[in-house]
Parts: C-alpha cells; sequence; structure tokens
C-alpha cells in the first residue's frame, strides 16, 4: 500500500534489493538472500564477521513490531465509542440503519496504553542503537568515512548503493578480490 501512495517508496525498495543483492555476490554469498527480510540482514552480517550484532539487530526490528502491534491494541482498547447508537429505521433495508453521534468518541489513557507506549519507546531505542552498530561496524570492515552511518539512517538506498556500485572494498575477512572472482568465473562455467 504504501509503495501506491508513496511512489518513491517503491523506487528507494528496488534500489536497496538491487544493491543489497550486489553486494551480497560482491562478498561471495548468493545475491536472492537479500530478499527475505531477516536473513538478509544476518546474511551481511556474515560477510563482515558481525553476526551478533546482526542477530541483535533482528531481535530489535522483531521486538519493535511487536511493541506497535500491542501499542495499537492499547490505543483500539483505549477508545470510547460510547456515545455511538445504532438505530434502525426499515429492518429489511440495509441502508436503514443509522449511526448518529452525540460527540466524536474519546481516547482515554489508560495505564496499559501507557505502559504499551514505554514498551514501543523503549523497543525504538534499542532498534536505532542496534541499528547504528551494525551499519558502522559494516562501514569500518568497508573502510567507510564515519559520516556514512548518516546515510545508512537517511536513505539506506543510497548507502547501499554507494557500497554496492561505488565503493567496492575486498579487505573483508574471509572476503578477498580472489575468492570473488573465482565464485564468479565457477558461476560463468556453470552456465
Amino acid at each position: 500500500m504504501q509503495v501506491v501512495y508513496n511512489p518513491l517508496q517503491g523506487i528507494l525498495s528496488i534500489i536497496r534489493i538491487v544493491s543489497f543483492w550486489k553486494i551480497l555476490e560482491d562478498r561471495g554469498e548468493k545475491g536472492w538472500k537479500s530478499l527475505i527480510p531477516f536473513y538478509s540482514t544476518y546474511t551481511l552480517g556474515k560477510t563482515f564477521n558481525d553476526t551478533k550484532t546482526a542477530k541483535k539487530l533482528n531481535f530489535s526490528v522483531l521486538g519493535f513490531l511487536v511493541s506497535l502491534f500491542v501499542f495499537f491494541l492499547a490505543v483500539a482498547f483505549s477508545y470510547n465509542t460510547s456515545n455511538y447508537q445504532v438505530s434502525i429505521t426499515d429492518i429489511n433495508d440495509i441502508n436503514g440503519i443509522i449511526v448518529t453521534s452525540s460527540d466524536s468518541g474519546s481516547l482515554q489513557l489508560t495505564p496499559f496504553m501507557i505502559v504499551a507506549l514505554l514498551l514501543m519507546i523503549l523497543s525504538l531505542i534499542f532498534l536505532i542503537v542496534y541499528y547504528v552498530k551494525f551499519y558502522k561496524h559494516f562501514d569500518e570492515a568497508n573502510g567507510a568515512q564515519s559520516w556514512m552511518i548518516i546515510l545508512w539512517l537517511v536513505v539506506p538506498a543510497f548507502a547501499a548503493a554507494y557500497f554496492a556500485f561505488v565503493h567496492k572494498n575486498y579487505d573483508i575477512p574471509g572476503v578477498t578480490e580472489k575468492t570473488v572472482v573465482e565464485k564468479v568465473e565457477d558461476h560463468l562455467d556453470q552456465q
């Protein structure tokens, strides 16, 4: 739905997927792994020996999604709709049902909603911390400038495209240009 309302989001998503596909292939992994949300982060972390932070980032994303769901449930349960009245003018006609309101309903602040809000804020903080740690380690492993973390935070698709097509670094532990060239040659021989 977001792509329909914001076509730029679709374009950025395509750039990000293509870029991560290229990054993973350059580091000796299969490019299709970039299509699987949590597995792609783990695989990327594996390419520069940081699976521990990759796992923490994935768990923080899951934690944030769960806390967001709980917060929306809390808001839904806290909404007071007792002011609405339903009256039926004709039992045989669906158009005969009239809903009227003396006012527009109200949102009541409940302890459940407060706890859910705090949980969501806390999980968002953890998500940002591990996101920054993960991509900071990625930048360091690739010899990038420290300001690149800002690009990862603001427009991750452009940061991924930069590493995929502009700043290629083969000084990653376990991945050398020789191993990448050998894998490409093996792939070409198979075709």
